[in-house]
C-alpha cells in the first residue's frame, strides 16, 4: 500500500494548490481535497499537476531537508 497524499481543491497562497500527507495538521476536509495514492512525492506532485496548474508541497507535513551548512548557520 502506498502512502496517501491529498491536494487541496481550493487555491491558497500565490494561487497554489497544496499537497499534503494524510496525517497533516492542516489537511483540508474530505470534500475539499483530492486523494492521490503514490509511493513517491515526485509522482504525487505529477498527479496533482494533472488537476491544477500550480502545485506546492505543504512544508508543515513535508518540511524541506536542511543541508549541513544550513544547520551550522542556524546553530550560530
Amino acid at each position: 500500500m502506498f502512502p496517501m497524499f491529498f491536494v487541496g481543491k481550493k487555491p491558497r497562497l500565490q494561487n497554489a494548490h497544496y499537497l499534503h500527507r494524510q496525517h497533516c495538521e492542516i489537511l483540508p476536509d474530505a470534500h475539499a481535497r483530492i486523494p492521490i495514492e503514490s509511493g513517491k512525492i515526485e509522482h504525487a506532485i505529477e498527479e496533482a499537476e494533472k488537476h491544477f496548474n500550480i502545485v506546492k508541497v505543504c512544508t508543515l507535513c513535508m518540511p524541506p531537508k536542511k543541508t549541513t551548512s544550513q544547520l551550522r548557520e542556524a546553530a550560530l
